[in-house]
């Protein structure tokens, strides 16, 4: 179901990479990815996957058996319609489009959330794992490592190099992308503020020195020279900074919106870029006089 009031109000807060709170906010996805549901109801998704605990067929009722055989298809990459369907040994993916898929597993994640799902359409055992942190896939793979280790009785392989291996220890959250990022954004916004700063000095120099001096710009001027800015910045405010209950203009293809620490940088930057622009288009150069003693 998608997300309302009441609905917000009970879920718990989404962490990113920063461990700072995300919110919630319309993904550009249409599909599963703009929906919300609880690990119960997660959990009884997948598990209408195979037959049930009382023969009954795969799909409940609601999909047919053989759109569930479909879905379940195997693929030589590994991957089917539904998720990835994929015999695994020790842990590892092993697909083979020869023989009967044992397994169907995905992993998934947006800002704030991580999830994953793993279920043995053999033993009809299976686990459905979600938290609320950009930072939460070494526990979700933990979790299927305590899965192998206590249903298989196997041992699993560390891959990602530092994923969770040992199910008695606490897993190390990753590290993620973020920082990085932030900090990048950070740098480069800083040296864009400081170009506009000094722009914006050196305007002010020249006004006190009166080279410049308030005048009203031509129409045609003011279009030109503000609309591309200020077209940006509207359209900026509007997706990142607007309330959440308004419709954004988004389709399917487009990534997810979340309002990520580096977007406070660039909000700055074009509010400055704005305001630098402004004073340079009402402060325009004082036109030079003409000495009439030189003119023939």
């Amino acid at each position: 179901m998608g997300l309302d009031s009441r609905l917000e109000a009970a879920a718990p807060m989404p962490y990113g990479e920063l461990q700072e709170p995300v919110g919630y906010r319309q993904l550009g996805c249409q599909a599963i990815g703009s929906e919300l549901c609880s690990v119960p109801d997660f959990a009884r998704f997948v598990a209408a996957a195979v037959t049930g605990p009382r023969g009954e067929p795969p799909g409940r009722g609601v999909l047919k058996p053989e759109t569930i055989a479909k879905m379940r298809e195997a693929f030589p990459a590994g991957l089917g319609y539904e998720a990835s369907v994929t015999n695994l040994v020790r842990g590892e993916s092993v697909p083979n489009p020869d023989h009967v898929v044992r397994r169907m597993l995905h992993f998934g994640a947006n800002p704030g959330w991580n999830a994953h799902f793993l279920i043995d359409t053999g033993r009809r055992k299976g686990f459905v794992v979600a938290n609320n942190s950009s930072l939460g896939l070494p526990f979700n793979i933990a979790v299927q490592k305590l899965w192998f280790a206590s249903i298989l009785g196997v041992e699993t392989h560390s891959d990602p190099p530092n994923a969770y291996v040992n199910p008695e220890d606490e897993p190390e959250p990753g590290d993620g992308i973020t920082a990085r990022v932030n900090t990048a954004a950070w740098k480069i916004a800083l040296a864009l503020w400081l170009i506009l700063l000094l722009s914006a000095g050196w305007c002010i120099r020249r006004i006190t020195r009166g080279q410049r001096s308030w005048q009203w710009p031509p129409t045609r001027r003011r279009l030109v020279i503000l609309s591309p800015a200020a077209l940006l910045l509207l359209v900026w405010l509007y997706v990142f900074h607007a309330p959440q209950s308004l419709p954004l203009p988004l389709g399917p293809a487009l990534p997810s919106v979340w309002n990520l620490p580096l977007i406070h940088y660039t909000t700055a930057l074009l509010l400055v870029w704005l305001g630098v622009t402004l004073l340079f288009i009402f402060f325009p150069r004082k036109p030079r006089a003409v000495d009439s003693s030189t003119v023939p």
